[in-house]
C-alpha cells in the first residue's frame, strides 16, 4: 500500500486544487440561498381549526394577509448606540481615573512608610551610637575633633530623641 503526500489540511495534494472550488461553490450556493431568506415574505392567515398561522407560505386557497415587516431605522439605532457607548465611554473613564486616584494614594502611602521606616532605623542607631559613646563631637575642615559643649551634647541628644518619637511612632 503505497502511503499519498498530504497537505497542511489533511487532503491529498493533488486534490487541492478542485477541493478548494468545491468549497467555494457550496458557500457561494449557501450565500444566495441565505439571502433569499432574508427578503421572505410573511402571511398571517387562520386556519380550520381557528389558530392563527405566520409564515412564507399559507398555501393553496387559504386566505392570507401580507405582513408589512418594518425595517429598522439605521440612522436611529446608530444614535442610540452611539450615546450608550459614549455613556460607556464616560463611565469607564471615571472609573479609570478613580482606580489610578486610589492606587497613587496606595503608592504614596507606602512610599510614605517606607520613608518613614527607614529613618526611624537610622535615627534608633544614631541614638544607641549615641548612648554607647562617651562626648559627642565633630570634625572640622582638617579633620580634627572638635567636642560639643555640655549643653550642645545634651540638646543634641534631645534632638535624636524627638527624631526616634516622630519616625517610629
Amino acid at each position: 500500500m503505497k502511503l499519498r503526500e498530504f497537505s497542511n489540511i489533511g487532503f491529498p495534494s493533488r486534490h487541492n486544487k478542485k477541493t478548494k472550488l468545491f468549497g467555494l461553490i457550496h458557500i457561494a450556493i449557501f450565500i444566495l440561498t441565505l439571502s433569499g431568506v432574508l427578503h421572505a415574505e410573511i402571511y398571517k392567515w387562520t386556519d380550520e381549526n381557528g389558530n392563527v398561522q405566520f409564515g412564507d407560505n399559507p398555501g393553496v386557497g387559504v386566505k392570507a394577509e401580507k405582513i408589512e415587516i418594518k425595517e429598522a431605522s439605521p440612522a436611529g439605532i446608530d444614535q442610540e448606540v452611539k450615546k450608550r457607548l459614549e455613556k460607556q465611554e464616560k463611565l469607564l473613564k471615571v472609573l479609570d481615573e478613580e482606580r489610578n486616584e486610589k492606587e497613587e494614594i496606595k503608592l504614596a502611602k507606602e512610599k510614605e512608610k517606607e520613608k518613614r521606616k527607614k529613618n526611624c532605623a537610622r535615627f534608633r542607631d544614631y541614638k544607641k551610637r549615641l548612648d554607647a559613646s562617651g562626648p559627642i563631637y565633630d570634625l572640622d575642615e582638617e579633620g580634627n575633633r572638635v567636642y560639643f559643649s555640655e549643653e550642645e551634647n545634651k540638646a543634641e541628644r534631645q534632638r535624636v530623641e524627638r527624631l526616634v518619637r516622630e519616625w517610629c511612632d
